[in-house]
């Protein structure tokens, strides 16, 4: 190799070390501005997270309102803040939803909590289940129609003329809860709790009941007119006190007086 050759190799390898070397602050560069930027969007979230925290507890409803929303919109967007938020909002509802008729805010609130991203309920690296928890909060006639509420705790809670039409309530808790006049036609109550609930002129037209639980449950006038109650498990007596009919089905074992009243007119005209 002659002193040409040299040259030539090292003007060669010169720019190859230098092209990598542009590659690499080049990559560096990006790496850098990407960090930067996502910690600048962390610290966005987090200031809007504590400005909406901060504006919900004013006293102000349209100030509320204004926190309430910001609330939501980060929820649906960031995964990470969604069950802080569920659980932010649900407090909310519990500490101001004392009185007797339902107010903006507390309605606001309670349709962000019945709207959510249910996939995102389960936190970040845990395995514990996680549920809605409204439990001994003012609701009467909140408008609570097709709300997802699977394994929510909604016992001793003041449901009132709610309307949970077509609601996912799924293994709900509502032990103690108050539900005169409360609707849930369409509604899913699939293994829901309801020990010890008044039930009186409830409204269960199109309700799945199976699973439910009712022991000590005032259903006295609870209309389950055409209602399947095959799977509930009511008593005789309970069953007997509601506002059934003739195409009601009964609880497994039990007998529908009104369809027993029915058969026998029709076999003696």
């Amino acid at each position: 190799m002659d002193l040409n050759d040299i040259w030539c190799f090292v003007i060669k390898h010169d720019v190859m070390v230098r092209g990598w070397a542009l590659i690499f602050v080049a990559g560096s560069g990006l790496w850098l501005t990407s960090k930067r930027l996502k910690l600048a969007d962390a610290n966005h979230l987090a200031d809007t997270y504590t400005r909406a925290i901060d504006q919900i507890g004013s006293v102000s409803s349209t100030v509320q309102l204004g926190g309430l929303y910001a609330l939501e919109e980060l929820a649906r967007k960031n995964k990470d803040y969604h069950w802080k938020i569920m659980k932010v909002l649900c407090a909310f509802v519990r500490r101001v939803a004392v009185y007797d008729s339902i107010s903006v805010t507390v309605q606001a609130a309670l349709t962000v909590i019945g709207q959510r991203k249910v996939h995102f309920d389960r936190p970040k690296d845990t395995e514990d289940n996680v549920a809605i928890d409204l439990s001994g909060a003012g609701l009467r006639e909140a408008d609570l129609i097709g709300a997802k509420l699977q394994s929510a705790k909604l016992h001793d809670t003041d449901l009132r003329s709610v309307k949970l039409n077509n609601a996912q309530l799924q293994k709900a808790q509502l032990q103690g809860a108050d539900l005169e006049d409360a609707h849930f036609n369409g509604a899913d109550l699939t293994g829901a709790h309801l020990e010890r609930a008044i039930l009186k002129d409830v409204h269960l037209g199109g309700a799945i009941l199976k699973g439910v639980i009712l022991a000590g449950a005032k259903v006295e006038g609870a209309n389950v007119q055409g209602v399947n109650l095959e799977d509930s498990r009511l008593t005789q007596s309970q069953f007997e006190s509601t506002n059934f009919d003739k195409y009601t089905i009964p609880p497994k074992g039990m007998t529908n007086p009104e369809a027993t009243t029915s058969r026998g007119d029709s076999e003696n005209p």
